[in-house]
């Protein structure tokens, strides 16, 4: 994970967060397995459900969930480590639509 602060003012400030896929696959595969162990869906004993279907069922749902969470925590972390106070949340900003958040309909 890369985070870069760029200063766009006296108060303002952005951070770019850049995820890959090492960061967050542990955590999605640690999470679908917890979901194996538990899953009791019909036609399958409990915890005995195949792999493929947990990941068919649930696996974006835990993939976004792992990207929130580690975003977040990661955040918080660069913030509270280089000091910096925040007043509100930060509000997240996508690069595609950065460049036409303020054009006219």
């Amino acid at each position: 994970m890369n985070i870069e602060r760029e200063e766009t003012g006296t108060l303002t400030a952005t951070l770019k967060v850049k995820l890959t896929p090492e960061d967050y696959t542990p955590g999605v595969e640690r999470a679908l397995k917890e979901q194996r162990k538990n899953a009791a869906w019909p036609g399958f004993r409990p915890g005995q459900v195949p792999m493929t279907i947990v990941k068919k069922k649930v696996g974006k749902a835990v993939l976004v969930n792992e990207v929130e969470r580690l975003i977040g925590d990661s955040l918080n972390n660069y913030l509270r480590d280089n000091g910096i106070r925040v007043l509100g949340q930060p509000l997240p900003r996508n690069e595609a639509n950065a460049n036409n958040a303020r054009r006219p309909y």
